[in-house]
């Protein structure tokens, strides 16, 4: 695993691995402004704040249909592009090919300092981990943990 002062310096395809107010989606953003396709593992009408330029779940999958939709429909785009969102642990899951699906992995294993994650949002971020924690070995080389 490799650690990297700013996930900003990558580029390519990257998946974004987080639970809830960890940061994913700034970071998505700010490709997003350079250019970069997003896609956010949420279905749009979840999202608090919809962005204009990302692309959200497609509306009506189950939590099981929308991380087999992302392995099956957006890692294997040619990049470059970011995929952000709690569901991507579970895609990451689902992705049966041999090679990984992305370029980098960044994994925000920690609650961003500034938001104050509900009890809720902290179980999902334990969920989201946990699901990490069983397939980290599979994406070891490609993975970035922000210092």
């Amino acid at each position: 695993m490799s650690t990297a002062q700013n996930p900003l310096e990558l580029d390519g395809r990257i998946i974004i691995v987080g639970g809830p107010r960890c940061g994913k989606s700034t970071i998505a953003r700010s490709y997003l402004a350079r250019g970069v396709p997003v896609y956010c593992g949420d279905p749009a009408h979840l999202v608090k704040d919809r962005e204009d330029g990302i692309t959200y779940l497609p509306p009506g999958l189950t939590w099981s249909d929308g991380s087999a939709y992302v392995a099956q429909e957006w890692f294997p785009m040619p990049g470059p592009w970011v995929c952000e969102g709690q569901i991507m642990a579970r895609a990451l899951r689902k992705w049966l090919r041999g090679s990984p699906p992305a370029d980098h992995i960044v994994v925000l294993g920690h609650h961003h300092p500034k938001a104050r994650p509900t009890p809720g949002q902290r179980a999902m971020h334990t969920a989201v981990m946990s699901i990490w924690r069983e397939i980290a070995h599979r994406y070891r080389a490609i993975v970035v943990i922000p210092a």
